[in-house]
């Protein structure tokens, strides 16, 4: 790579690339974190499982975006790059394998998340449908109080 790189079109193309990644994991560090704040609200009472649903959404978000800007940043690049001779671009693209990572991993994250909101949307539907005083709700099915005095 010569002195000049990063002054020409390429170069800057090439920090925009690394500043897109960066921005990537900064909305993936977010979302983790969203992920833990919502655990916190977990083992709370039947209240708090709102609030738990609401901070796997916000994190289910972050994880959409970040999804949405690696596939942005693939595409714009690729279209870009096509402009210039292959022997000007053949070392800029050995760092396409990254957001290929990170878009793998925003996927487990969607999924993961969207398994969490689904499970405590289950969760609230249970406890709002069946919260009488004739039957307990809990993690391991119904049981009715009636017959399981103690």
């Amino acid at each position: 790579m010569n002195k000049d790189f990063y002054g020409s079109s390429l170069g800057k193309m090439q920090m925009h690339f690394h500043t897109t990644i960066r921005n990537i994991g900064l909305y993936l560090s977010v979302s983790l974190a969203l992920l833990g704040v919502s655990r916190y609200y977990r083992k709370g009472s039947e209240r708090s499982r709102p609030k738990q649903l609401l901070f796997t959404i916000m994190a289910l978000g972050f994880t959409t975006n970040s999804f949405l800007i690696s596939k942005y940043l693939l595409s714009d690049h690729k279209s870009v790059l096509n402009q210039y001779k292959e022997t000007e671009v053949k070392n800029i693209k050995k760092w396409y394998i990254i957001p290929y990572i990170l878009m793998c991993v925003c996927l487990s994250f969607m999924i993961f998340t969207s398994y969490l909101s689904l499970n405590t949307i289950r969760k609230i539907i249970i406890n709002k449908t069946f919260n009488d005083d004739e039957l307990i709700v809990n993690d391991k099915g119904f049981n009715n109080k009636k017959f399981n005095k103690k």
